[in-house]
C-alpha cells in the first residue's frame, strides 16, 4: 500500500527559475544544480555534453536536493535532463560561457524605456543569441528565501530594451571581443541603500547604530537592512558567476560619504563567502549631481576607488565626464558607462592587451612658492576641452580652497596657482559634487578626481 501511495502521489520535481531554457552556465567550472522533489526518490541527471556520466542522488526527507556538475568549454547549445520517478524535465538551449551579475540601484536599473535616445545609432540594439538576460523579479523579505522569480531570455531589441542598459553594453562588448556566450543576471532596485543588499551579519557596528536615525521607510523601495539581500541575492548564491558589476551609492552619499568603503568591502566579502567564489567585482563611481550636500559625492567617489586597497580582484571606473546635466541624477549616457566597465574587465579579467582602460592620474604634487607643480601619468599628453582648464583648487594653511588657474607644461607637468593663495599646501582636482573634468588623454579618458589633503569631509 505504501508503494502504491508513493507512485500515485509523487511530489512534483521543481527546478529554480535560474535553471531553465536559454540559461547560460559558467563554462569550465563545477556548477551547482538544485531543486525540490519527492523525498526518498532517486534523481538522475544527464547532461548532453557527457551522456554517459549520469548523476544519481537520493532526495532527502526535506524534499530538496543539491548536486554539482562539471561543465566543459564548448559553448553548445546543450541540454540537461532530470528524471525522478514518473517525471522527466528537460532544460534546453543552454549555453556555456561567462555569467556576470549586474547589481545596484536606479542607474544600473536604467533601461531604454527610461529615456535612451533611440535615434542615436551608437545605442542601437542588435539581436545576439550569445547574450542572455535574467532579470530578478523585485522582491524583499526579512529572512533569506530560497528562490527568486525570473526567466532567461535571448538578446533582441525587445528583451535588451527592458534590461539594464549598462549591463547590455557591458555584456555586448565582452561577447564581441571574447566570442564567448555571456549571461547577465540583473538584480537592481532604484532608490535602495547598500545596507539593504548586505546580510545583517556583515554590517559594521556603526551602521547598525545608525539604522534608526536615518534609514527611514518610504513607499517606492525597501530600505531595511538585508531585505533585498534576502530576496534578490541570496537565491542566486548557488549559481556560478564570473563576476559582478555594481552601480550603487547615490542613496548613501549623504550618510556614509566617509565610510562607504567599509560597507562596500563588507558587502563584497559577504557575497563571495555566500557564493563560495572569489569572483571579480567592479564598481561605478557615482556621477556628479547638484542635489547632494557639499563635497559628499566627491568623498564617496573617493571611497569607491580606495576600496580597492582592501578588496582583491576589484576595480572601479570614474564617469564624471559622462554627465551633460548635473541637475539630473539619472544621466542617460549608459552605453559609455557599460563600455568603460567592459574595457577594464577585458584588460584585467580576459587579459586583452589591446584595451587601455586606465584614466590619467596625478602621481605627485610639489608645492613651490606661490604655485603647485603636479606630475601626471597618462597615455600621451593631456589636452583641455574648452578655453580654460577647470576643476583645480588650492588651499593655504587656513584650509580654505579657492579656484585655481592651471597651465599644461611639458614632461607631464601641470602648474597650478591662485592669487588668493600665497603659499599653497593642498591641491584638489574635480573634488566637488558637480565637478565635470575637461582634461583628457589621447584615449579619451578624463583626468581622475584627486586631492593631496586628508581633511575630514563634513
Amino acid at each position: 500500500m505504501c508503494s502504491w501511495l508513493n507512485l500515485s502521489a509523487q511530489l512534483p520535481l521543481k527546478l529554480p527559475d535560474l535553471l531553465s531554457d536559454h540559461a547560460v552556465l559558467q563554462k569550465n567550472a563545477t556548477v551547482k544544480l538544485w531543486g525540490r522533489g519527492p523525498g526518498s526518490f532517486e534523481l538522475k541527471i544527464v547532461a548532453s555534453w557527457s551522456p554517459a556520466d549520469t548523476i544519481r542522488l537520493q532526495i532527502g526527507a526535506e524534499c530538496s536536493w543539491v548536486t554539482s556538475l562539471q561543465t566543459p568549454a564548448e559553448k553548445g547549445p546543450h541540454s540537461i535532463v532530470f528524471i525522478c520517478g514518473n517525471e522527466t524535465k528537460k532544460i534546453s538551449d543552454i549555453l556555456l560561457g561567462d555569467v556576470w551579475l549586474c547589481a545596484g540601484q536606479s542607474n544600473m536599473e536604467f533601461n531604454y524605456d527610461w529615456g535612451i535616445n533611440r535615434n542615436d545609432s551608437n545605442y542601437s540594439i542588435v539581436e545576439n543569441n550569445e547574450i542572455r538576460f535574467f532579470e530578478v523579479e523585485k522582491n524583499y523579505d526579512e529572512i533569506p528565501v530560497s528562490d527568486c522569480r525570473g526567466k532567461w531570455v535571448k538578446c533582441d531589441p525587445v528583451s535588451a530594451s527592458k534590461f539594464s542598459t549598462v549591463g547590455y553594453f557591458f555584456g555586448k562588448n565582452i561577447q564581441q571581443n571574447t566570442q564567448t556566450p555571456i549571461g547577465l543576471i540583473g538584480a537592481y532596485w532604484g532608490g535602495t541603500n547598500i545596507q539593504a543588499w548586505m546580510p545583517s551579519a556583515a554590517l559594521p557596528p556603526v551602521s547598525e547604530r545608525q539604522q534608526g536615525t536615518y534609514i527611514e521607510p518610504y513607499g517606492w523601495a525597501p530600505k531595511g537592512i538585508s531585505t533585498l539581500f534576502n530576496a534578490m541575492i541570496y537565491p542566486l548564491h548557488r549559481y556560478s558567476i564570473k563576476g559582478c558589476i555594481w552601480y550603487q551609492g547615490e542613496a548613501n552619499v549623504d550618510w556614509e560619504w566617509n565610510s562607504y568603503g567599509v560597507l562596500l568591502t563588507s558587502l563584497v566579502k559577504s557575497w563571495r563567502h555566500l557564493f563560495e567564489n572569489p569572483f571579480y567585482f567592479y564598481a561605478v563611481q557615482v556621477a556628479p549631481w547638484n542635489g547632494y550636500k557639499k563635497l559628499r559625492a566627491a568623498a564617496l567617489r573617493e571611497q569607491i576607488e580606495n576600496a580597492g586597497r582592501s578588496i582583491p580582484r576589484y576595480g572601479s571606473i570614474a564617469i564624471q565626464d559622462l554627465v551633460p546635466d548635473t541637475a539630473n541624477i539619472h544621466p542617460d549616457r549608459k552605453r559609455e558607462v557599460g563600455l568603460r566597465l567592459s574595457d577594464l574587465v577585458l584588460k584585467e579579467v580576459y587579459d586583452q592587451s589591446a584595451f587601455q582602460p586606465y584614466p590619467p592620474s596625478i602621481l605627485k604634487v610639489d608645492f613651490k612658492n606661490r604655485s603647485a607643480l603636479a606630475t601626471y601619468q597618462a597615455t600621451g599628453a593631456l589636452q583641455a576641452k574648452g578655453t580654460n582648464i577647470s576643476g583645480f583648487q588650492l588651499a593655504g594653511a587656513d584650509s580654505v580652497f579657492y579656484p585655481a588657474k592651471a597651465q599644461l607644461l611639458r614632461n607631464n607637468k601641470i602648474e597650478v596657482s591662485s592669487p588668493k593663495v600665497a603659499k599653497p599646501v593642498a591641491l584638489r582636482y574635480c573634488f566637488e559634487n558637480t565637478a565635470v573634468p575637461n582634461l583628457f588623454d589621447k584615449t579619451g579618458l578624463p583626468l581622475k578626481q584627486f586631492r593631496t589633503d586628508h581633511y575630514i569631509i563634513y
